[in-house]
């Protein structure tokens, strides 16, 4: 028996963040909430990266009780949605399934669409900008702005961006 064969889709946004880590799903959010139209493409079926993969302690400091108060925007608002799952206040440690919780609210509310199981193969260029990206199974991403927020930067490598490893 053979198996259905998805149909490729190209898929045309204003911004494409590649990776569904922390700060692509806050990207995804902020640029959707900005009017943007988003895609976010994830690697694999969870978001959150670490956050939501078991690193539930944010370091802040934790001396004095300090109160992390430096931490604004999008971000604090992650942790007082942290809270409120726990019935308390601003929550700087967390379960990670709490954690995507939150994640999956904060982009279901921001209605960004979330493409997951997918990992870059291929980028376009127009002279230095990219104008396309390429998943494993074959759907296009064509967008006026690609942000990488994957942790090694895989997109930002296979634009052949320059980079330094090391201090």
């Amino acid at each position: 028996i053979a198996l259905p064969v998805a149909a490729v889709q190209e898929i045309d946004v204003d911004v494409c963040v590649y990776a569904g880590t922390s700060g692509g799903v806050i990207a995804a959010v902020q640029a959707a909430r900005m009017g943007k139209s988003v895609a976010l493409v994830a690697l694999n079926n969870h978001l959150g990266g670490m956050t939501t993969s078991g690193l539930g302690w944010t370091d802040i400091g934790h001396a004095d009780n300090d109160s992390g108060d430096y931490i604004q925007g999008v971000s604090r608002e992650f942790y007082t949605r942290i809270g409120q799952k726990y019935g308390q206040a601003t929550k700087f440690t967390f379960e990670p399934h709490v954690a995507e919780t939150v994640f999956n609210d904060m982009i279901q509310e921001a209605r960004v669409k979330v493409y997951r199981n997918q990992y870059l193969v291929s980028v376009t260029k127009q002279g230095p900008q990219i104008v396309a990206a390429t998943m494993n199974n074959g759907n296009i991403f064509r967008a006026k702005m690609f942000i990488d927020a994957s942790y090694e930067g895989d997109l930002m490598a296979k634009a052949g961006v320059t980079y330094t490893i090391g201090r």
